[in-house]
């Protein structure tokens, strides 16, 4: 029959489906449990171990992997032993080098699949000592992968980062073909302002024409449309494509007080219009040669009527 069980055992169910829950008050009640089944033609069993839990052990490692003068960006080695559990937190205490770790502040954050975590507001020429802990459901590890770090002085933004993903398919050689034919709406992450708040972004776009050389520069054939975008949180703007069938060259840039960052550039190209069923117009093209040649045919013009100025005068002077 049915025997009595201690109070911290509960068993749901007797068949054919049955729970036993576990409240573990004490190290004895941690082990294998044997789960049987019996009928007349026989005996099944199946061993269960219920493990005792913990808290993690140090991470191994906090790597940086990039520094402006008001972040830091991490990925973090786990820990050897992950106390049974899943990590699923990391948190960093960090303090001003001459401070104590009394008024340290502290940043937590879910544990993440791409494993990236940033470290924002610090200040620019400040040195920062920093300590890295992890977490499962039972607590926290204790800290450890202590760093030193000296933030770099404030600068230009980092690059603004295009969302490539909007555009349509990918091409060869990292060309983005459209799926319209005169506009497409670009739009971009905010960057990192190194310190000074980012007042406007620069975009640029223009035709372009691959070099016939082989190699793998573009060549501008067209007007650059400029466009000062001012910043208050604005993350899109519409380009106007005046050529379809065309290969366009974006370029945007983020700026503050210090100057410009460096270029964020994609080449895209326009969709045919099947609709119009028209000849399709081309950008016109910029002939540097041509322009030189006809430098070149100027100045023998001119060379020839100096010449003949000089003849004249001379022969007048003679006479």
């Amino acid at each position: 029959g049915r025997q009595d069980l201690d109070r911290n055992f509960r068993i749901k169910g007797h068949g054919p489906s049955s729970d036993l829950t576990v409240t573990p008050l004490k190290g004895e009640y941690y082990g294998v449990y044997k789960c049987k089944a019996e009928n007349p033609y026989g005996i099944a069993h199946h061993d269960i171990e219920l493990e005792e839990a913990h808290e993690p052990s140090q991470i191994q490692q906090a790597i940086i992997d990039k520094t402006t003068a008001t972040t830091l960006q991490f990925r973090f080695v786990p820990p050897t032993d992950m106390g049974g559990l899943p990590i699923d937190a990391y948190a960093v205490e960090y303090k001003e080098s001459r401070g104590d770790w009394g008024s340290a502040k502290r940043r937590v954050w879910p544990a993440a699949q791409n494993g990236g975590y940033i470290l924002e507001d610090l200040s620019p020429k400040t040195t920062y000592t920093l300590r890295f802990g992890c977490k499962n459901r039972v607590g926290f590890s204790e800290w450890g992968a202590g760093q030193t770090i000296t933030m770099p002085r404030r600068g230009r933004p980092e690059p603004p980062t295009l969302n490539t993903e909007q555009f349509g398919v990918e091409m060869e050689d990292d060309v983005i073909e459209l799926n319209t034919s005169n506009s497409y709406e670009l739009s971009w992450q905010i960057p990192e302002d190194n310190g000074v708040p980012i007042d406007l972004f620069l975009l640029q776009y223009y035709p372009v024409r691959k070099d016939t050389t082989g190699s793998a520069d573009w060549s501008r054939v067209g007007d650059i449309t400029k466009k000062e975008i001012p910043h208050r949180g604005n993350v899109r703007d519409t380009l106007d494509l005046q050529f379809q069938d065309t290969y366009y060259r974006i370029v945007l840039q983020a700026h503050n007080e210090l100057g410009y960052s460096t270029e964020s550039s994609l080449i895209i190209k326009t969709k045919k219009d099947r609709v119009r069923g028209g000849t399709v117009i081309a950008p016109p093209v910029i002939d540097n040669t041509s322009s030189a040649s006809l430098l070149c045919t100027n100045l023998r013009v001119f060379s020839l009527v100096a010449i003949y100025i000089f003849s004249t005068s001379n022969s007048r002077l003679s006479l």
